[in-house]
């Protein structure tokens, strides 16, 4: 049978293929129970305790309300599936940081609504991971599960404080960061929060993509009175990445929206171009039909 550490990332995989499907929010929180469950060895016994799980979450209404698991919790299963690829532990960030004081790691919170054996497995992750980082407070990865493990369990004032203090330790991160703002957009409400996290994100990793479309959902979304940042966002993301398909396309849907044909036709023009690069076809296909409607 194989590592601990092998099955659990097949099981992220697992996730990471489940979230592009762009299945219903009940599968992210399969995907989050699979993580979980991973993390035990799969003799029958935990076999048969998975299913029950499974069972359990699939008749379940989570701690998470309708609107917010439709936008928000695809982010956190992308942490959790990449954070381990996310290490920077070099000793020149370290001598940079300036950590906060370590959050308490004997917090336990779970929401009343998680009950039975989904309760006791997050229970059992937690309390595993706290101690791991009594045993290394300086553990990336851990933090970074830490805040996840919380927020699954509905205690996004605990997963705050794991992130926070993450970005402390480390603070030319992206993941932390970008889950912060994820963290302070959907669940906490804090919008100006939300964004300087996420600014910082994409400062620390200008390739990254996601950070860039979380910032224009802010924009557009939520924080309104900032709404005239949304296509400065995407342009920005554009200037530090040359022609990005998705960047191109969003830019694009947000002047058709706005009633702005010169720049609808532009980004419509240059991402057809680059679809055609790409050699996606349907795509391309796709991107005519909206562009045509325009005319």
């Amino acid at each position: 049978m194989g590592s601990v550490s092998t099955r659990r990332l097949r099981l992220q995989v697992l996730c990471e293929i489940n979230k592009k499907l762009l299945l219903c929010g009940g599968s992210f929180l399969f995907c989050y129970i699979c993580y979980n469950i991973g993390l035990m060895q799969m003799n029958n016994k935990n076999i048969t305790l998975f299913i029950v799980v499974i069972a359990l979450v699939v008749g379940a209404i989570f701690f998470v309300s309708k609107d917010d698991a439709e936008k928000s919790d695809e982010y956190t299963i992308n942490q959790i599936s990449t954070s381990t690829e996310v290490k920077i532990d070099s000793a020149q960030e370290k001598n940079n940081a300036t950590a906060m004081a370590v959050p308490d790691l004997d917090r336990l919170i779970i929401a009343p609504s998680i009950q039975g054996a989904v309760r006791e497995q997050i229970t059992s992750q937690l309390k595993e991971v706290s101690g791991n980082l009594k045993s290394n407070t300086d553990s990336f990865d851990n933090w970074i599960l830490l805040g996840s493990l919380r927020k699954i369990a509905g205690d996004y004032e605990g997963s705050r404080d794991a992130w926070e203090y993450t970005s402390s330790i480390r603070p030319l991160n992206q993941t932390s960061f970008g889950n912060l703002g994820d963290l302070y957009h959907y669940y906490l409400k804090d919008y100006p929060r939300a964004e300087k996290n996420l600014l910082t994100s994409v400062k620390n990793n200008s390739e990254n993509i996601a950070g860039y479309r979380d910032l224009y959902n802010l924009y557009t979304q939520s924080y309104k009175e900032k709404i005239n940042e949304a296509p400065k966002i995407l342009i920005s993301g554009l200037s530090k990445n040359h022609n990005n398909l998705d960047l191109l396309v969003l830019l694009a849907k947000h002047y058709v929206g706005m009633g702005d044909k010169v720049n609808a036709t532009k980004y419509y023009e240059l991402a057809i171009t680059e679809a055609q690069k790409e050699g996606n076809t349907s795509l391309k296909q796709s991107l005519e039909s909206e562009f045509s409607s325009l005319k």
